[in-house]
């Protein structure tokens, strides 16, 4: 089972090239992430030698509710733009000519995404340790037609993702995959409690969406152990991947099956042909020694 990335392969290549060369070359990189978000990695046009790192995603404007530019800021710090360039959300502005070559640098650079739509996770997990959260619904629609929920409950929270599956296919095969997650539940200790279900909605949405045929949902509850401080951060790496990381296998389940079934096409072919019987009135096709060929009659 592979884990994906939590960080922007491409914006961080980008990022290593420019500052290791000293913004040599001027670059104009505009690139998509999972989720609906965008990059755009460019070098200043007002100033040579800074390089420019925006983001676009399709929840920033209802983030800010959950404090998403004080945290970018605390995490960044004067990186951080005042104003965003146009059409983006957010902005790191780089000086080439000061910026640390460190991988962990480049690293950090690329794990924006990653740290704006933590915030309502970060918010939420804090409030349960302080004991303020109240159990209310929370809902991030980060995709057009899915969203992710929050919902705590004393010392844990509840969180459930609405998925849409475009292929009917895909429902069968997830129940597959997330019932191995159940089963492993029972030999791992403290892994969090995960169930699914098709086009019903879980209680905790029921009355505020709509049951779909094409419409599944993926319910976690996460546990104290996963909300502790030395641990939340892998578990928000970790849950905002889920949706991601599902998908991938799914599409990577349907190509070996496939292909599977491509190789045994190809093996009942072989025994067919083998099977072939000649019989001495058929005509015969013999060649030249130029390739020409003619049949005895």
């Amino acid at each position: 089972m592979i884990i994906l990335e939590f960080h922007n392969r491409i914006v961080e290549n980008t990022v290593r090239e420019q500052v290791m060369s000293g913004g040599a070359d001027i670059v104009d990189v505009t690139c998509a992430d999972f989720d609906g978000v965008t990059f755009h990695v460019s070098s200043d046009p007002a100033a040579p030698g800074f390089l420019l790192v925006s983001i676009s995603t399709r929840c920033f404007y209802a983030l800010q509710e959950y404090g998403v530019n004080e945290r970018l800021r605390a995490i960044y710090g004067e990186l951080m733009q005042a104003e965003p360039e146009s059409s983006y959300d957010a902005t790191l502005r780089i000086d080439l000519a000061k910026a640390p070559k460190a991988p962990g640098f480049f690293r950090k650079i690329a794990m924006l995404k990653r740290h704006v739509l933590a915030a309502p996770l970060l918010d939420t997990f804090e409030k349960i340790e302080k004991k303020t959260a109240k159990p209310d619904l929370l809902e991030i629609r980060y995709r057009d037609d899915e969203a992710f929920y929050l919902k705590p409950e004393g010392d844990r929270c509840v969180m459930i993702f609405s998925i849409h599956f475009r292929d009917m296919d895909d429902v069968i095969f997830s129940k597959v995959f997330l019932q191995a997650y159940a089963d492993e539940r029972k030999n791992i200790r403290g892994s969090p409690a995960v169930s699914f279900s098709q086009k019903e909605p879980p209680l905790e949405l029921q009355g505020l969406v709509q049951a779909s045929e094409e419409q599944g949902y993926v319910q976690f509850v996460l546990f104290p152990d996963h909300l502790h401080p030395q641990r939340r951060q892998n578990t928000v790496n970790l849950m905002l991947t889920f949706r991601n990381h599902l998908m991938y296998h799914l599409k990577c389940t349907k190509a070996a099956i496939a292909h599977s079934m491509r190789e045994r096409v190809k093996a009942i072919i072989v025994i067919l042909n083998r099977a072939k019987q000649s019989f001495p009135g058929d005509a015969k096709e013999k060649k030249k020694f130029g390739g020409k060929t003619f049949v005895r009659k």
